[in-house]
C-alpha cells in the first residue's frame, strides 16, 4: 500500500522561517538541518511547538557540549547464539566508559497519526495490543513513510535491516520495525511546553539485546540531539552489552509477559528458576517499595540535602540494587542522585 504526503504533514524548506499558529501541526524536517559534526542528522516528524523551540535554539556540535567524543568503537555487532544480531564488547570496559555515540535514524510522535489526531486510548495505554492499533496503523505507516523516504539510501537500508518482531500480527513493515526498536525521548517532548511523547529509533543501539540485569545505560542530550551509551558496570571483552526493554522491578512472570511481543524469553539469572534465585521476585518487589518510599521522603533536592539521615539508607539501597543486577536501571541512578546532592 502506498501513501502520499498530505498538507498536514509536510517538509520544512531549509531556507524558511517557521512560525505557525497551529502548535499541533506535524511537520517533517531534518535535525540538525546541516552537518555540524561526524554524527549526521535525524529525520523527524515533529509538532510545530517542538520545532519552533528547536529553531530558536538549534542543536550544536557534540564536542561543544562538553560531552565525550567517541574516539574508538569498543564493540562489534555480530550474530549471537540466538541467531539474532547483538552487540558485544571488544575490550574491557569500566563503569562510566563510553560505548557508543549516535543520532537517531528518525524521531516520530508516538501517540498521533499523520493527521495529528490522537490515537485510541487502548493504543496509547498498551502498544502491544495489536487490536487497538488496527485503525490508526495505516496512517501511522504513512507518517513514517514520509520520514523514511527522506533518509539516505544507507540509512534506509540500515533501518530495514533492524529486527522486526511483528511480522505475523498485521503490522505494516516500517511501523513493525519501529514498534520493535523504538524508545521514548521524553525531554524532547517537553520542549514545546507540552508532555508530547516521541519515539526514537537508533541504528547501533537497536542491536543491543535485552537482559533484566543490564550492564549499560543510554542517555539523551537535547542540546546536541545525540544519544550516548555507557557501561554501568565492568564489562569483559567478548561479553554481551545488554539493556532492559521493560520495568526491571516487575516479577519474572510480569516481565516475561511484557517481553512476549518481542518473540523471546529472557534467560538471565533473575529469570531462570534455580534454588539460588527463588527470592529474586521478592527482592525486586521489596527494592521497588523501598525506592518509592524514598521518593516520598525526599521530594526535592532541598529535602535530600537536609535529610542526612537518609545517607546510610541510600548506600544500602545501592548495595542491594547491585547485588540484584539492577545497577544499570533508572532507580539506581535516582538513588545515586539522592546520595550526592
Amino acid at each position: 500500500m502506498q501513501f502520499t504526503m498530505t498538507a498536514t504533514l509536510k517538509p520544512l524548506p531549509s531556507n524558511s522561517t517557521f512560525l505557525s499558529t497551529n502548535s499541533s501541526a506535524l511537520l517533517c524536517t531534518r535535525i540538525p538541518r546541516t552537518s555540524i559534526d561526524a554524527y549526521g542528522s535525524s529525520e523527524c516528524v515533529l509538532y510545530a511547538r517542538t520545532l519552533k523551540h528547536l529553531k530558536s535554539k538549534p542543536p550544536v556540535a557534540l564536542q561543544s557540549t562538553g560531552l565525550q567524543d567517541q574516539s574508538s568503537t569498543p564493540y562489534e555487532i555480530r550474530t549471537m547464539k540466538s541467531s539474532e544480531m547483538g552487540m558485544c564488547a571488544t575490550r574491557s570496559l569500566d563503569v562510566g566508559d563510553l560505548i557508543l555515540t549516535e543520532r537517531p535514524l528518525f524521531v516520530i510522535p508516538i501517540n498521533t497519526d499523520i493527521r495529528g489526531v490522537q490515537c485510541p486510548e487502548v493504543y496509547r495505554q498498551n502498544a502491544g495490543d495489536i487490536k487497538g492499533m488496527q485503525t490508526p496503523m495505516p496512517l501511522k505507516e504513512a507518517t513514517m513513510e514520509v520520514a523514511f523516504n527522506r533518509m539516505s539510501k544507507e540509512n534506509q537500508k540500515a533501518y530495514l535491516a533492524l529486527s522486526n518482531a511483528h511480522t505475523h500480527d498485521g503490522s505494516f513493515r516500517l511501523f513493525a520495525i519501529w514498534r520493535t526498536n523504538s524508545f521514548a525521548f521524553f525531554d524532547l517532548g517537553k520542549l514545546g511546553g507540552e508532555d508530547d511523547l516521541y519515539g526514537v529509533v537508533l541504528k547501533e543501539y537497536s542491536r543491543v539485546n535485552h537482559s533484566c540485569r543490564q550492564n549499560c545505560c543510554l542517555s539523551i542530550d537535547v542540546d546536541s540531539f545525540s544519544c550516548q551509551l555507557r557501561a554501568t558496570r565492568a564489562i569483559a571483552p567478548g561479553e554481551d552489552i545488554v539493556c532492559s526493554y521493560i520495568n526491571e522491578h516487575l516479577s519474572t512472570e510480569e516481565r516475561q509477559a511484557l517481553l512476549k511481543p518481542y518473540g523471546f524469553q529472557c534467560a538471565c539469572f533473575s529469570c531462570c528458576p534455580s534454588p539460588s534465585n527463588l527470592c529474586s521476585n521478592s527482592i525486586r518487589s521489596l527494592l521497588r517499595d523501598r525506592i518509592l518510599e524514598m521518593q516520598k521522603t525526599y521530594t526535592s533536592i532541598e529535602d535530600a540535602k537536609v535529610a542526612r539521615e537518609g545517607y546510610d539508607t541510600c548506600l544500602q539501597l545501592l548495595h542491594d540494587l547491585e547485588r540484584e543486577g539492577l545497577d544499570g536501571c533508572h532507580s539506581y541512578q535516582n538513588v545515586m542522585h539522592w546520595l550526592v546532592v
